[in-house]
């Protein structure tokens, strides 16, 4: 996981301080409140699945409306049975650029941390991502494991301006 955090350290608010000094305590789910009633408190960070591309404005929101801070899993498709919109390889060599630009600078106006968990469970090899088949054989070129090692670090890449 990589902490993402503005461009500027002056813009991050008291609450993203605060948010960022107690436990992380990541709620999955639907219910917020839920959780709460079932741990005793209310959930650090709130965590969303996101397809590569997508801006997810509603995911700022919905944090927002939880009091907590914004963890991002990032991936390249949109769940089982959906294609892949990019490959980690493709990414790796900057095909797509422009969209961590956009999300450096989402992150900056955003005012507050922002936890993004690039290809989350890479090991598992359900997801398209993963370098490995079921069989432990190389998925394809495009997937190898290099391919994720040259993958842009996004503590660097994002919230610059």
């Amino acid at each position: 996981m990589f902490d993402m955090l503005p461009a500027s350290r002056a813009r991050v608010s008291a609450r993203a301080r605060a948010i960022a000094a107690r436990a992380l305590c990541a709620a999955g789910g639907r219910s917020v409140d839920g959780y709460a009633r079932a741990v005793g408190k209310r959930p650090a960070v709130l965590p969303f699945f996101v397809e590569w591309g997508e801006r997810f404005r509603w995911a700022y929101r919905r944090a927002a409306q939880a009091h907590a801070g914004l963890m991002v899993h990032l991936s390249t498709y949109n769940g089982p049975g959906t294609k892949e919109r990019i490959t980690p390889r493709a990414i790796a060599i900057g095909r797509d650029d422009g969209y961590l630009v956009t999300l450096g600078r989402d992150f900056a106006a955003h005012g507050g941390p922002v936890h993004v968990r690039l290809f989350s469970e890479m090991n598992n090899a359900a997801n398209p991502y993963c370098g490995f088949r079921h069989d432990g054989a190389v998925r394809d070129e495009s997937h190898r494991p290099r391919c994720a090692r040259r993958l842009p670090r996004p503590a660097i890449a994002l919230g610059r301006r």
